[in-house]
């Protein structure tokens, strides 16, 4: 859908404020970090592309940057920019710590078939601690997707409309909910 609103707005000029940045489990859950980047550019897709470069997360991994190269609307790498002003060594931060929710990138070795359920199995869901105390409903009750309900005096996620936004993740007052791998991939 990004890929899809930028094609066809056209956007003439696109600005990051990276003065502080949000890294780890943002917004609830992460932690500001001072990287000193402010970014603009025409093209959106260079610029977020520059972007992930600076906290050293791979293209591949942004859902939206790798639907942009497949449609090759998206550079490749930052290799192929030409940027102006302060170099990005200088204002890479190697150690930014990146989000659980962050993707796995194998999933384009899976055959054509198997890859819906690789998907599946591959993509971080949300989960609620067993033992949470939290009877804070506002909150959850207005999220997209209205996939958390109250069942017994307990938030319980419906994972039929769950869409993996991690909006429960990230707004949760209380920090009960977590971000969960398959097993495997925690290895």
């Amino acid at each position: 859908m990004l890929v899809d609103l930028c094609c066809a707005l056209k956007p003439s000029l696109n600005v990051v404020d990276g003065i502080v940045g949000m890294e780890g489990n943002g917004p609830t859950g992460g932690k500001p970090r001072f990287v000193g980047a402010l970014a603009a550019s025409r093209d959106p897709f260079a610029l977020d592309l520059v972007c992930a470069a600076l906290i050293h997360q791979s293209p591949v991994q942004v859902p939206y940057l790798r639907a942009g190269m497949a449609r090759n609307v998206c550079p490749e790498s930052v290799e192929e920019l030409i940027p102006l002003g302060t170099s990005l060594p200088s204002l890479s931060v190697p150690d930014f710590e990146q989000p659980e929710s962050c993707s796995i990138n194998f999933l384009d070795c899976a055959p054509k078939f198997l890859r819906p359920l690789a998907e599946k199995i591959a993509t971080p869901v949300p989960r609620i601690q067993q033992n949470n105390l939290c009877r804070v409903w506002k909150v959850c009750g207005e999220l997209p997707q209205h996939t958390i309900q109250m069942v017994d005096g307990h938030a319980t996620i419906d994972y039929r409309n769950c869409i993996r936004c991690y909006c429960c993740h990230e707004m949760c007052p209380k920090h009960v909910i977590d971000i969960k791998r398959f097993r495997l991939f925690r290895l």
